[in-house]
């Protein structure tokens, strides 16, 4: 009997897995969750872990050319190949420039670096912010100048008393003098 061959590719966890939810107010919200502890992350740093296991499984793949090597081996001795030919001094900065791009992507420095700095641009080092207030239409767009008051009156207010009449006394008109 055969043995029921496992695929190790269902076998093998991703570190990191993309989920919806649903929010209280009805919107749908993509979030990144870590598959080890089930405890919810960045999805920059989902991303990151992706994008190293991949570069990871590449390098540890085995060449087309020669199934001997990995991908690693044979892209750095073809690289080691190329420089031992070239003479010009861009040409080897170049293929420097290469190899440190590979050995970044496949430990994850880069994508480290960049979630580190993608972090760093937030409100957190920033704090201060610059807001612009616009003024608010007016509700007439003419501008309507201001009337002069009416001059004031000079007269003191004493001089414009009111005259006063009163009653006579009861029985002065029996007094006679």
């Amino acid at each position: 009997m055969e043995e029921p061959k496992e695929d190790t590719a269902l076998a093998v966890k991703p570190p990191a897995v993309l989920e919806q939810i649903v929010r209280t107010d009805g919107q749908r919200k993509t979030i990144a969750r870590n598959t080890a502890n089930g405890k919810f992350m960045r999805r920059n740093e989902a991303t990151a872990m992706k994008l190293t296991r991949d570069a990871q499984e590449f390098a540890e793949a085995k060449s087309e050319q020669d199934a001997t090597l990995t991908n690693a081996q044979a892209l750095r001795k073809h690289l080691m190949e190329v420089a031992l030919k070239c003479t010009s001094e861009k040409s080897l900065i170049g293929l420097a420039k290469i190899y440190e791009t590979l050995i970044q992507d496949a430990t994850g420095a880069k994508a480290i670096l960049d979630a580190a700095i993608k972090d760093a641009n937030t409100d957190k080092l920033h704090p201060v912010q610059v807001v612009i207030i616009t003024p608010p239409a007016l509700m007439h767009p003419e501008i309507i100048e201001e009337k002069p008051a009416l001059p004031q009156k000079t007269k003191p207010s004493f001089i414009e008393a009111e005259i006063v009449q009163q009653n006579a006394p009861k029985g002065a008109d029996k007094i006679k003098s």
